[in-house]
């Protein structure tokens, strides 16, 4: 635990022009909550169809931080001190999830502190390739979260700028969510979640 904790790993840096910008994309549902009571998000007030979650309030084990120190909140989540650029987490390799399967990825999160502009691209990794541009992914959501409301981010990967029809036919190895775009916040990562998508 204490390595996944550390200081951020060095990484592939992309810069901000290689992050395509947020597609638009026509949805089947409008609202997306937490429902804390049975720790799973719902969509337009039904159920979501969890393929995989990563309840950090209840266990933080199975990410790890990166170019940010983390620290435990027990009952919250895992909160993240941005120490360089593009702090954020990463989760282990062993998602496992079929991309054609989990269609949307949830991430439920509070911003603390501000560091400037917020970044917010997701990347993932597959047995046949490593984190890049080229599969890559913004939140629909635009805007930068409010400092201390709790926003949800969702990333519709069937229609991702680059990188859909990979996603669809790949075996999802491992996750990447950046954060802001310099260090020095702080965000409080509550839960992420491999979802399908509704209807």
């Amino acid at each position: 635990m204490r390595r996944l904790l550390s200081a951020g790993l060095a990484l592939l840096m992309l810069s901000a022009c290689d992050k395509p910008n947020a597609p638009e994309v026509q949805t089947t549902w409008s609202k997306v909550e937490w429902d804390d009571a049975v720790r799973t998000f719902r969509f337009d007030g039904e159920q979501a169809e969890v393929i995989r979650i990563w309840d950090l309030a209840r266990d933080p084990s199975g990410v790890e931080v990166l170019n940010a120190l983390g620290g435990i909140r027990p009952g919250d989540g895992l909160a993240i001190y941005g120490t360089m650029p593009d702090p954020g987490l990463r989760t282990d390799g062993a998602v496992g999830v079929r991309g054609a399967e989990g269609g949307l990825l949830v991430v439920r999160l509070t911003r603390l502190k501000d560091a400037g502009p917020w970044d917010g691209s997701m990347f993932y990794s597959t047995a046949k390739h490593g984190e890049s541009a080229r599969f890559t992914n913004r939140p629909l959501r635009t805007e930068p979260p409010r400092l201390g409301r709790t926003t949800i981010l969702v990333y519709d990967m069937s229609a991702a700028p680059v990188g859909a029809r990979d996603w669809r036919k790949s075996v999802i190895k491992r996750l990447r969510v950046d954060l802001d775009a310099n260090g020095g916040g702080e965000v409080v990562v509550h839960q992420i979640a491999l979802v399908r998508e509704p209807g």
